[in-house]
């Protein structure tokens, strides 16, 4: 069942017999004033606890079956968020920021699922602004350089709140600013949300790592080969005063996004002219290199005809990883 508020977001009913999450969060508690008693303690415990409620098989098992629902709903393919997040909000704690969540990293064509466990109130759900006045106040908080707290100023005046029940979920877009205002009920609020990627977007994933952030409503029959390398850390050129441990971060960072396992580290020498553990790995022709960064080497204009024929030509592939390239 669907329908549409005043406020351009959508608000949508589960069966919750069907996904039980309130029970499988709350079942060792014999009613809800004994929740709330739980729900008392420190805010840091209670996330420690409701994470490890999410990374149990159940869980899993449940929050799948959700999304095939979610897919049937909207009638798209998507890409799902791996594991979503706990969010909790107490009596008496502060406001939280308005925002888009591609200014905290998120790609612009993402979609957000919000499930509270629990009926909401005006205090503590979530508080939203409509697409149209949401767009102003954008454009006005660019132009005029705004600050985190005059931003807040003006969306508070166009905000409402998203009161929902348990037994239902909502979701709305990039379009729509959202926040949170102090709790002044006595009730703590706990929810769950996840963020889907149209299957047309997949590239647009923001500063999130595909792959280690979302997964496929299909089983992808082919696994990308994980390769072999060999990496270079340099104490030489432009880098020379970035520590090795510093440029070791980086390549694995980079190995990881392409596909690619590190097997084994060489430090360049210095205090030589030319680069001999680079030439020893061209040389070999076994594995992909993948170097800190270009300015690691002397630039091309510096570096003899022959070498950088070798650099070019090595079908293994030189990768530099802080500049994001393959030469």
């Amino acid at each position: 069942m669907l329908k549409k508020n005043k406020i351009n977001f959508l608000i949508k009913k589960f069966n919750k017999n069907n996904f039980n999450f309130y029970n499988l969060f709350f079942s060792e508690f014999r009613d809800k004033s004994d929740i709330q008693n739980f729900l008392n303690k420190n805010k840091a415990f209670l996330i420690e606890y409701f994470y490890k409620k999410i990374k149990t098989e159940e869980f899993k098992s449940l929050y799948k079956k959700f999304v095939k629902i979610l897919r049937k709903e909207l009638r798209y393919d998507f890409f799902y968020q791996y594991q979503p997040s706990i969010r909790i909000q107490k009596p008496n704690d502060k406001e939280q920021p308005f925002h888009v969540d591609s200014w905290v990293g998120h790609g612009k064509n993402i979609q957000n699922i919000w499930l509270p466990l629990m009926d909401t109130n005006k205090f503590n759900s979530l508080q939203i602004i409509k697409s149209k006045d949401s767009n102003i106040i954008k454009k006005k908080f660019n132009k005029e350089k705004l600050s985190v707290s005059k931003l807040f100023k003006i969306c508070i005046k166009k905000a409402k709140p998203a009161i929902i029940k348990y037994g239902e979920y909502l979701i709305f877009n990039e379009n729509n600013l959202h926040g949170q205002i102090q709790n002044k009920s006595k009730f703590t609020r706990v929810s769950i949300d996840f963020r889907i990627l149209p299957a047309k977007f997949k590239s647009d994933t923001g500063i999130k790592e595909f792959s280690s952030f979302f997964l496929s409503m299909k089983k992808n029959k082919k696994k990308n080969k994980i390769k072999e390398a060999v990496s270079i850390v340099y104490s030489v050129n432009t880098v020379k005063n970035i520590p090795h441990n510093i440029q070791r971060i980086v390549i694995e960072d980079y190995a990881k996004k392409n596909n690619l396992t590190i097997i084994r580290e060489n430090s360049e020498w210095y205090n030589v002219e030319h680069y001999p553990q680079l030439n020893e790995h061209l040389a070999t022709k076994k594995y992909p290199i993948v170097i800190f960064s270009d300015k690691c080497l002397s630039s091309f204009d510096e570096i003899d005809k022959d070498f950088q024929k070798k650099l070019k030509n090595y079908k293994k592939g030189i990768h530099f990883a802080l500049e994001n390239y393959k030469l």
